[in-house]
């Protein structure tokens, strides 16, 4: 790891400090480990990703697989996303990519792209606007800008 890291896990995202080497891992006790009793939305983290401001995304299950949300943490506080238009299929990020201006891209397990309007606020963007309706695995940016699943 080059800086401090969060590894996802079954009930739990550990955030470790920085370690030259992850072997170091083995033997380096975690600055914090955030489970679903102390703010986590969730108890299995499906997906995490740390965007370029250092905001920490993460995708997660309730226990059933039922509940799906996709939240940020703000500060030591995790924020729900609010979607103006609600994907039908479920919110549960299968990918991450952040565009030229800094916006975050997310696929969706169940197909379509979530956009970042500001903050925690996403569009949903489905088969209706061209987009695949099946599971999104990998979100590409041309030198224009342009967007591709």
């Amino acid at each position: 790891m080059r800086g401090p890291g969060r590894v996802a896990t079954a009930g739990a995202l550990v955030h470790f400090p920085f370690v030259a080497s992850p072997r170091q891992l083995v033997s380096t006790p975690p600055l914090q480990v955030w489970t679903r009793r102390s703010g986590l939305p969730g108890s299995d983290v499906f997906r995490a990703f740390g965007d370029r401001e250092g905001g920490q995304w993460l995708g997660v299950n309730d226990e059933a697989g039922i509940e799906q949300c996709l939240a940020r943490v703000d500060g030591s506080r995790w924020a729900r996303v609010t979607w103006e238009s609600r994907p039908p299929g479920g919110e549960l990020p299968t990918t991450f990519a952040e565009d030229g201006r800094g916006r975050l891209w997310v696929g969706l397990y169940q197909g379509g792209l979530g956009r970042q309007r500001s903050g925690t606020r996403f569009t949903y963007l489905g088969p209706d606007t061209g987009l695949p309706g099946a599971f999104v695995d990998q979100i590409l940016f041309d030198g224009r800008g342009r967007v591709g699943v």
